[in-house]
C-alpha cells in the first residue's frame, strides 16, 4: 500500500516550481504522491532543468555586431639599412671622391689617376677619352724616367706641359708598393698645383696600397 503524505511545504515547493516553469498553478492538484514501497506508477518526464550545470548548458546565440572597418594604422617607418660590403668594393669610389675633392681645392679643371701600362684607375671630369688621358700619363711618366736619367735627379717626379695659353697638363709620379702610377691632371696655367696635389698623394697612396695588397694576396692564393 502506498502512504499519501500532505504537506504544506511540499505545496509551497511545487507552486514555486510551476511558478518559475511558467505554469498556472490554479487549478492543478497540490497533492504530492510518494510511494513508499516503489510499486506505484512511474513518474511523469521532468521538464527541461532551467537552472542547469555550466557543462551542459546550451550556450546563448550571441547577438550580430554590424561589421565595422578598422582604422586604417600607418605602416611603421623601417630603416633598412643597406647590407655591410667589403671595403675593397668602394676603392674605385674612394679615389674619385679624392680627386674629385683635390680638383675643387685647387681649381683644377680634372685629374685621373694611371699606372704604369696606361690604364686608368680613377678619374674625375676627365677633359678627354679615359684611355687617351691615362695614356698620356703614362707617356709624360716615361719622359720623367728619362730626365732622370740624363739630369742624374733622382727626386725628379714632376712634369708640366702647356697645352694651349691657358691650360697646362702636369703629371706627378709617385711608387705604391715598388708599383709606379700617375697622377695627370689640367688646370689653368696661372695655378701653383704642387701644394694641393702634395696633399692629395699621400691620401690616394693610402687608398692604392690597401687595393695593391688585396690584389696581391689574392693572385698568391691564385
Amino acid at each position: 500500500m502506498s502512504s499519501l503524505i500532505h504537506s504544506s511545504e511540499l505545496k509551497e515547493s511545487i507552486a514555486l516550481m510551476r511558478m518559475l516553469l511558467g505554469e498556472d498553478a490554479a487549478g492543478e492538484t497540490t497533492e504530492h504522491v510518494v510511494s513508499a514501497a516503489g510499486a506505484g506508477p512511474a513518474p511523469a518526464a521532468s521538464p527541461e532543468p532551467i537552472f542547469a550545470d555550466e557543462s551542459t548548458a546550451t550556450p546563448a546565440p550571441t547577438p550580430a555586431v554590424p561589421p565595422q572597418s578598422a582604422p586604417a594604422v600607418p605602416a611603421p617607418d623601417v630603416s633598412i639599412e643597406p647590407p655591410e660590403a667589403s671595403e675593397s668594393l668602394y676603392r674605385g669610389d674612394q679615389l674619385e671622391s679624392c680627386l674629385h675633392a683635390l680638383c675643387h681645392r685647387g681649381g683644377l679643371s680634372g685629374a685621373m689617376i694611371a699606372d704604369d701600362n696606361g690604364f686608368a684607375v680613377a678619374a674625375y671630369n676627365s677633359p678627354v677619352e679615359s684611355e687617351v688621358f691615362a695614356a698620356l700619363a703614362s707617356v709624360l711618366g716615361e719622359t720623367i724616367d728619362k730626365a732622370v736619367f740624363f739630369l742624374g735627379q733622382q727626386g725628379a717626379n714632376n712634369i708640366s706641359l702647356d697645352v694651349n695659353y691657358a691650360d697646362k697638363v702636369v703629371v706627378r709620379k709617385f711608387s705604391v708598393a715598388d708599383n709606379p702610377f700617375y697622377l695627370i691632371i689640367v688646370c689653368p696655367q696661372h695655378i701653383d698645383e704642387r701644394s694641393e696635389v702634395e696633399l692629395s698623394i699621400e691620401q690616394i697612396k693610402s687608398i692604392l696600397a690597401v687595393e695593391t695588397a688585396y690584389a696581391g694576396i689574392t693572385e698568391t692564393a691564385e
